[in-house]
């Protein structure tokens, strides 16, 4: 087994920006109004310091064949 970490970097600089964000969280059952909100506050820190970096933490993880599970199948 292969495991690879990666971090990304999504920048809000804009409402349009933290509404993107929140909306690609999975949030089941959250109220819209809530949803709302959080992008509004992200928004809120993104102006006031000129930006704002959210870390995006992804993990691959690969599964591999041995030559053992090769010539059992």
């Amino acid at each position: 087994m292969e495991s690879q970490r990666e971090r990304y970097v999504y920048m809000i600089r804009s409402r349009d920006d933290a509404m993107r964000l929140v909306n690609a969280l999975y949030l089941p059952g959250t109220p819209d109004v809530r949803r709302d909100t959080a992008a509004g506050w992200l928004a809120d820190r993104a102006e006031s310091k000129d930006g704002l970096e959210v870390a995006i933490p992804i993990r691959r993880i690969t599964a591999m064949r041995t030559k053992v599970a090769l010539t059992i199948s």
